[in-house]
């Protein structure tokens, strides 16, 4: 509860908050009872920090034994992608994402301690292009929101595909699967919106891809 208060106080009101000193007090305490607690208690320490939105006065020295021990941060920006898919037919495609958040897995070590924590990866605003090799096809797609690491789950995506003649079909094309350290590999099927064009555009896919966030990986603000 104290936290949840804290979240909502001023950077400088939080600093000086008695509940924030007793807390911090009270690390390095259990520090000091328990040195090779040291691994979890300064990890415990940082999250905190950073849920309250002031980690860039997190101290450089605890900073430095995270780094050492093997934390690693968060990149974000726009990112780019690519990607294999086959439908029956095969594709070829690239992707761009306004903008993307990227935390790398980790395993923090230090003495006999360790300390597990999965990737994470998501994308907001995504715009995508398919070149299908043997009918000369073209889609064209647009996704709000998703994720991609651990789990790759792409509820909100629309698409276009267009052929050498006048039709062209509109679809909606959920996709499901798993991601690890920036590839994936999902599966999906598209709904074509139009009865007329449900021949024209295969149903069932399979794809693999990858992609980069285009930033640098920084000790977060």
């Amino acid at each position: 509860m104290a936290i949840k208060r804290l979240k909502q106080l001023p950077k400088a009101s939080i600093l000086q908050d008695s509940a924030f000193l007793q807390f911090t007090q009270d690390a390095e305490s259990y520090i000091l009872l328990c040195p090779k607690c040291i691994l979890h208690t300064d990890f415990g320490l940082i999250n905190v920090f950073e849920y309250l939105k002031i980690a860039s006065v997190f101290p450089s020295e605890k900073r430095r034994f995270l780094e050492t021990a093997g934390i690693k941060y968060s990149t974000t920006g726009p990112a780019i992608g690519y990607n294999y898919t086959y439908s029956g037919r095969h594709w070829a495609g690239l992707r761009f994402s306004v903008f993307s958040m990227y935390t790398p897995g980790f395993k923090l070590r230090y003495l006999e301690e360790s300390y597990k924590s999965k990737g994470f990866m998501a994308h907001f605003l995504e715009f995508g292009y398919n070149f299908g090799f043997q009918n000369k096809n073209q889609q064209f797609l647009i996704s709000l929101l998703h994720t991609q690491e651990p789990v790759f789950v792409k509820l909100f995506q629309l698409g276009l595909e267009k052929g050498k003649s006048e039709n062209s079909a509109w679809f909606y094309r959920p996709e499901l699967g798993i991601g690890l350290k920036g590839f994936y590999f999902s599966g999906g099927y598209q709904f074509i919106f139009n009865k007329k064009h449900r021949d024209l555009v295969d149903k069932w896919f399979l794809s693999i891809g990858g992609c980069v966030v285009l930033g640098k990986s920084k000790y977060p603000d």
